[in-house]
């Protein structure tokens, strides 16, 4: 497994007050295996179709990108 900062692997996040998107490229001709954050556990778009991350890790294929989705909840205090 390799972490998010490996130079094959881009992803960066976009926020608006309480949504969050994750956008993950894999730029190796081979498979990566990458830690998903908690709480993304919604794919809206990716160039594959594959089911959405149900773990904590994800195996991109070569040359993926995926899209996930997540909503912050706010905690009372």
């Amino acid at each position: 497994m390799v972490s998010l900062e490996e130079a094959a692997v881009i992803a960066y996040q976009r926020i608006l007050e309480a949504e969050r998107l994750l956008v993950i490229h894999n730029f190796r001709n081979r498979e990566i295996v990458v830690k998903i954050p908690e709480g993304y556990r919604e794919k809206i778009a990716g160039n594959y179709e594959r089911p959405c991350p149900s773990e904590e890790t994800y195996c991109l294929k070569p040359y993926e990108c995926i899209v996930l989705y997540k909503e912050e909840r706010e905690t009372a205090g």
